[in-house]
């Protein structure tokens, strides 16, 4: 699933803007970037949870910039918001205990809370300075025990205060409280929690989460009333402004278009670019009296072409010609460019597909990781699944009118992400279209920052149903791993879409389209994620060195429709938490096919015993090639002087062969190097399934090499990319090859199939035969094999459902463990497998001079005496 059809690879300087004018138009959205967008719907979208890298204490040089610019003010001191004066002993800064902060505040959510009205509360939090006054209220949210506070909710807030005055108050006192409705207003108490001043002035927009302690009424029936989570940060001038602004347009009773860093679910119909759209509906509904709407139309071009006789002008003697070409155009939908409306209202397939290959405009940047960035640009889908067919709405009545009815009822698509702890979806729905492409100037195009280097990007293609209780309906999905992508690297890529992944190809697997997308990936310092992907597998995070299992990461959705979207964009179709025996028999089915690494084993022990050669060695002996004939101008000028009098020659060396002589030739001598031999085979081995891999002359399927990790870890990834820069993969390269080394693949697993199909016949014959010599001496009942009769009287398996169900349970823990295994062993996850490698290299080395004699010797004698002695 995760090999894509060959497209095409330049290095990432093509990816760059070439000029100032498209930097300035290939804006990233951040957090306040959508100030323009009054849409009443995007306060829904609003999501308090809108950690960028600054607030994550990140290291966004924007941000650190910004921070050097407004502090500064005593020697020695570290600026504060702009506020004149540092914080260390600055000459001329305020004393530290007249300093004043300005605190941003969220509160993030709550959960397990008491139970306030009959089952359930409607919970808002109350924020107290000490015994003071309240000096922040969230809005409730109603019959919910696990609330999540977004701008909406007022979630959000800013304290100005000394720090004196923070610490007199002991910090910040959060209560938690059930809204009660009616004249006579009671609210009752769920917890409360107070945070010290000490954590409140050093946080630094980190998670912080308490336990609540109960109501003094309920604290002899409670122990635990639940949890709060907040951040907390020293605001800048940029937290001011974006807070501001939401008060302000809230004022104006409209809403700000925010474009959030944290996980949430952009609706398709809410855009940065909403304005345009509107406008452009306004037009088309204005332009058309009549309803209909058609979206394509045929011109018809005559084309005149002269030509004249030789030596003769074209007015003395020409014959002209007319012939009538039919151009047909689409329209560009949703809406065309707002600065080209003209140029980009009607298009040709050709020029719609060399449009859709431009540089994106507008950026949304998501995520918490600061690892390095995914560009992602969905640029679009080919012969997608018509999830509208047979459907009779209005808009396909009247779009049968004039022709335009076999543009209507079909897929309206778009495309949903999961990265991390991130969703995003393309805004824009193409509507009625099963090949759509999302063109420059529509929201794209996303910026994932992340946190690992060997997470995958999930990519799911649905239909919009946009009526009340419809479900976005699921076409296909796609998991496309990043490990062998190279950093600085702008790769264009086609992928089939499938509606699950770990089905047989009769159930769910079948092709359901093409998608189209175009990635790139940059790391800030690529040694250090090298280095991360080896603390992650030592079980610890880049910033903690306490090992650690890896937890879980969960993105939370507003709604039904979205939970659906996210749940099938990661896992498909299919629940595979559920019972079923088609997911039993796709997880029996998977092992079953791993029974083709057999087959690999099976060719490198043969080749390692025969010594057959596997590592290529090139160079040039004479006598070379006949010089080319003087007539061949042209090849003469072309051929070099090296390929005139010499030629290259390749010879395969048995180099595995030769080493594996040595090493049992060396142990049959000296067997206490049995552990050394043994790691450095692992290491070995690892390496030969490498060369192997890099050896297929599909470019695609090749995977990056030990030597380039090597580098990386020894000289940097700059270094590297300057010593080694990245390959250029062309359309199509080595597409014979690779199809002959498939075809080739291909008999030899049809061979050994056929083998094992002969062997299991002749199996079945004997075993026909034993019967038929027990029926002759009467002992058929006793000797009969029934495992090999097919027939009637098939017990029914719905008594054996919970067994089935653990054991389908037991089966994806097996292939899940499996699919790992493998992606290490075949270098699919090249970070695990690199320092797979090295480590066992390394071990080799050093065990070769541990006197594992002595060791076994004295241990054994300790052993002896200290379990068995008197």
């Amino acid at each position: 699933e995760d090999v894509p059809i060959p497209q095409s690879v330049v290095p990432s300087s093509h990816a760059e803007s070439s000029s100032e004018e498209e930097e300035e138009e290939a804006t990233t959205t951040r957090a306040s970037s959508s100030s323009e967008d009054d849409d009443d719907d995007n306060d829904d979208e609003l999501n308090t949870e809108r950690n960028s890298d600054k607030e994550e204490g990140g290291d966004d040089d924007d941000e650190t910039e910004r921070r050097q610019q407004q502090g500064g003010g005593g020697v020695g001191g570290n600026g504060n918001g702009g506020r004149g004066g540092g914080d260390g002993d600055g000459e001329g800064g305020p004393r530290p205990e007249e300093e004043h902060l300005d605190l941003l505040i969220e509160i993030v959510s709550c959960w397990d809370l008491l139970v306030g009205d009959f089952k359930t509360s409607d919970p808002y939090v109350k924020v107290r300075l000490g015994d003071d006054a309240y000096v922040h209220e969230t809005k409730y949210i109603p019959e919910t025990l696990d609330p999540v506070y977004t701008i909406k909710h007022d979630s959000m807030f800013i304290l100005s205060v000394t720090v004196r005055e923070l610490f007199d108050q002991d910090g910040l006192l959060f209560e938690v409280m059930d809204y009660d409705a009616g004249a006579f207003r009671s609210d009752d108490d769920l917890g409360t929690v107070r945070v010290s001043a000490e954590t409140l002035r050093d946080a630094e927009g980190e998670r912080l989460e308490y336990d609540l302690d109960p109501p003094p009424e309920k604290r002899k029936k409670y122990k635990y009333a639940g949890r709060i989570a907040i951040r907390c940060k020293k605001a800048d001038e940029y937290d001011k402004t974006f807070l501001d602004g939401i008060k302000h347009r809230r004022d104006k009773k409209t809403f700000l278009g925010v474009e959030c860093s944290m996980p949430k679910l952009i609706k398709p119909s809410s855009s940065s670019s909403d304005k345009d759209k509107d406008k452009y509906k306004k037009k088309k509904k204005k332009g058309s009296s009549s309803g209909i709407w058609s979206n394509t139309r045929i011109k018809k071009k005559k084309i005149k072409s002269g030509c004249s006789d030789r030596g003769l002008t074209s007015s003395s003697s020409s014959t002209t010609t007319s012939t009538t070409v039919t151009v047909t155009k689409h329209r560009v939908r949703p809406y065309p460019d707002p600065k080209r409306e003209k140029e980009t209202e009607w298009m040709t397939s050709e020029e719609i597909e060399c449009e859709s290959k431009k540089d994106s405009r507008r950026w949304l940047d998501l995520g918490s990781g600061d690892l390095g960035k995914v560009y992602v640009e969905i640029i679009g889908a080919d012969n997608l699944r018509n999830k509208d067919a047979g459907i009779i709405t209005v808009s396909g009545l009247l779009g049968g009118v004039g022709g335009g009815r076999k543009n209507k009822n079909k897929s309206d698509p778009f495309v949903s992400i999961v990265y991390e702890d991130v969703t995003a979806r393309t805004t824009d729905v193409i509507d009625d279209c099963l090949s759509p492409r999302w063109m420059p100037w529509m929201d794209r195009a996303f910026v994932f920052r992340t946190t690992n280097t060997s997470s995958r990007l999930l990519v799911g293609v649905f239909d919009c149903d946009r009526g009340v209780g419809n479900d976005h309906d699921f076409i296909g999905r796609v998991s496309v791993g990043l490990t062998n992508f190279r950093a600085g690297t702008e790769y264009l890529l086609r992928y089939k879409l499938r509606e699950s992944s770990n089905r047989p190809p009769e159930v769910g697997r079948e092709d359901v389209g093409t998608i189209t997308i175009r990635l790139r990936i940059e790391f800030e310092d690529e040694r250090r994620a090298l280095l991360s992907s080896l603390l992650r597998a030592a079980g610890a995070t880049t910033t903690t060195t306490t090992p650690h299992a890896p937890k879980a990461v969960y993105v939370n959705v507003r709604g039904k429709d979205d939970f659906r979207v996210v749940r099938q964009t990661c896992f498909g179709k299919y629940d595979d938490n559920l019972y079923s025996s088609k997911t039993l028999k796709a997880y029996v089915e998977e092992l079953r096919s791993y029974r083709y690494m057999t087959y690999h084993i099976t060719d490198a022990v043969v080749g390692l015993i025969f010594w057959r050669g596997t590592f290529p060695l090139s160079f040039r002996i004479p006598p070379g090639r006949a010089p080319p004939s003087e007539g061949n101008g042209e090849k003469k000028k072309t051929c070099s002087v090296l390929d005139r009098f010499t030629r290259r020659i390749t010879i395969y060396l048995p180099l595995h062969s030769f080493n594996a002589f040595v090493v049992a030739i060396l142990l049959a001598e000296r067997p206490s190097l049995a552990p050394s031999f043994f790691f450095l085979g692992l290491g070995w081995s690892m390496i030969a399934v490498m060369g192997y891999r890099r050896r297929n002359p599909n470019p695609w399927n090749r995977c990056r090499s030990f030597g380039e990790f090597a580098q990386i870890l020894l000289l940097g990834g700059r270094a590297t990319n300057r010593r080694r820069p990245p390959p250029e993969i062309v359309p199509h390269e080595n597409e014979e090859m690779s199809e002959e080394f498939e075809r080739r693949w291909k008999a030899r697993v049809a061979s050994a199939e056929a083998e094992a199909a002969r062997r299991n016949e002749e199996r079945l014959e004997e075993l026909r035969a034993h019967e038929e010599l027990m029926e002759e001496i009467g002992d058929a009942a006793v000797e009969a094999d029934l495992s090999t009769r097919t027939g009637g009287g098939r017990p029914s398996l719905d008594p054996l459902r919970p067994v089935l169900f653990l054991i389908q349970k037991y089966l994806g823990a097996t292939c899940d463990a499996v699919r790992f295994a493998r992606n290490v062993i075949c270098w699919e996850e090249c970070y695990y497998s690199f320092w797979l490698s090295d480590g066992s290299l390394t071990l080799g080395v050093a065990f070769f001079f541990v006197p594992w004699a002595f060791l076994f010797r004295w241990i054994s004698r300790m052993a002896a005496w200290s379990f068995f002695g008197p």
